[in-house]
């Protein structure tokens, strides 16, 4: 009778991971706790108006935008209330993930905890994010590093069947704002050019990009 030696976990690895997970979760309650305490700003931005206007008529679509922004003023509406707080909740929640994300990114692409603390650290003092408002924006921003952060771990190895998600992420972010497209042609464009260029020959990306366009359209 032949004996298996016993296969003993590699977990060396685990109190570093641990570590990086702790700055991440860290960097993203702070940026949640920033934009919430200064959510205030200089009252209810004119824009903010439209969108609840736009709440009470539910579409799958409006003459200047999609509908993802309405989705979240009505959602805001019937389940925190009307307020100015509630109505920029979401928006802070937005703004903390696309850190988080971004973060990941860097992880993924191999950064150490010092490179990863500098990138929520760019991200969370950048004056383009440092703002919480109801938009259109926060949409294309975090659907661009969400994105951003699937390709980076599948270029790093993982799963091929990524790209679903990837298409899923960039469907749902075209939901609040259609200039996500060009982020899509940049990507393939970028694809195309570089070494990665391969991955274009991937089932996994093309079917990714079916389910961007299923997800986008209204049936």
């Amino acid at each position: 009778m032949v004996r298996c030696p016993l296969q003993i976990p590699d977990n060396t690895g685990y109190p570093s991971r641990r570590k990086e997970y702790m700055l991440l979760g860290g960097f993203t309650l702070i940026t949640l706790g920033v934009h919430l305490l200064l959510y205030k700003g200089y009252g209810i931005f004119r824009d903010e108006l439209y969108f609840i206007a736009c709440s009470y008529r539910l579409d799958w679509g409006y003459v200047d935008m999609p509908p993802g922004v309405a989705v979240v003023a009505w959602t805001s509406r019937h389940v925190l209330g009307n307020s100015l707080f509630t109505l920029r909740f979401v928006p802070a929640l937005f703004a903390a993930a696309q850190l988080l994300v971004t973060g990941l990114t860097a992880r993924a692409m191999g950064a150490s905890r010092y490179a990863i603390g500098l990138t929520c650290l760019c991200v969370l003092a950048a004056p383009q994010f440092f703002v919480t408002f109801l938009n259109t924006d926060m949409f294309m921003g975090l659907g661009w590093a969400a994105c951003a952060w699937i390709a980076a771990r599948v270029f790093a190895g993982e799963d091929e069947r990524l790209w679903l998600l990837f298409g899923l992420f960039a469907g749902l972010a075209m939901q609040g704002k259609h200039a996500m497209t060009f982020f899509g042609v940049a990507f393939l464009v970028g694809l195309l050019i570089s070494p990665q260029r391969k991955m274009l020959l991937s089932k996994w990306l093309w079917a990714g990009i079916g389910v961007t366009f299923r997800s986008r359209c209204p049936i």
